[in-house]
């Protein structure tokens, strides 16, 4: 198994390996493919793990169709503010790349580890002069700022860790989603995207944009439920790489 040798940090175990299967059960409704996917989960992290510490990322499947695709949909660098909103699945942190590379600013939040030493070690990774990185205890206000400045803001927001935002259901499960990207649209307005970027076997990955679509009377939880959706449709396409090492759904009482 793979450990990261670390005090506090996720360690990937055979108990890690019970809480992916339930958790893939649950998304996929088929314990017996839940247990097979299992050891891809860890193949997947490994990937994840070479390269986010490496910045050696996988290749988008065509970069110059990615290109026109951020043009098309997020306009210029600088011209103005759009919100991208993905899950923990196919490295994030790549997709944020690609946006970099091409000379976006981009605003994120990212949650403060337990370990001092480990938050500053991946703040120091993740450090690029377009990336504005804020912790998740500063709430929305770094976002709006950014919004001002006509940055893009991306957030990784399937899952919310703190167990502060909405209880939704899903699945015949319940589970927490956070709060923030449903209260930033309805006080911007900001034209949001959900993200689709999962890796294309070791070298190549795909990123994709589809609008996120509401009315302007949907309430905080309606859009809540519509984003969560919208991202679990996605993950359903390569559970494996929803990287998720702790128990996520539970049990719905009103099942």
């Amino acid at each position: 198994m793979l450990h990261l040798l670390a005090k506090g940090y996720h360690v990937l175990d055979l108990k890690g390996r019970q809480n992916i299967k339930t958790n893939l059960s649950i998304l996929l409704g088929d314990q017996l493919r839940a247990q097979h996917l299992c050891p891809s989960v860890y193949r997947e992290f490994a990937y994840f793990l070479y390269e986010f510490f490496s910045k050696n990322p996988s290749k988008v499947e065509n970069e110059t169709d990615l290109k026109s695709q951020l043009e098309l949909k997020l306009g210029i660098p600088g011209e103005k503010s759009s919100m991208i909103l993905m899950g923990h699945y196919g490295n994030w942190e790549i997709a944020l790349q690609k946006l970099l590379e091409q000379g976006y600013h981009v605003t994120t939040l990212s949650m403060s580890h337990s370990n001092p030493q480990i938050d500053h070690f991946f703040n120091r990774l993740r450090r690029h002069p377009c990336l504005h990185c804020h912790s998740l205890e500063t709430g929305l206000k770094p976002l709006l700022s950014a919004i001002e400045k006509k940055h893009i803001i991306a957030l990784a927001c399937e899952r919310d860790y703190r167990k502060t935002g909405l209880t939704l259901s899903l699945f015949n499960s319940h589970f927490n989603f956070p709060l923030g990207p449903a209260l930033i649209i309805k006080r911007t307005g900001l034209t949001t995207y959900i993200a689709s970027q999962y890796r294309l076997g070791l070298l190549n990955f795909n990123f994709q944009l589809n609008p996120l679509d509401f009315s302007a009377e949907s309430s905080i939880a309606s859009i809540s439920l519509h984003i969560a959706q919208q991202l679990f449709e996605i993950i359903k396409v390569h559970p494996e790489q929803w990287l998720t090492f702790e128990p996520y759904f539970q049990a719905d009482a009103s099942a």
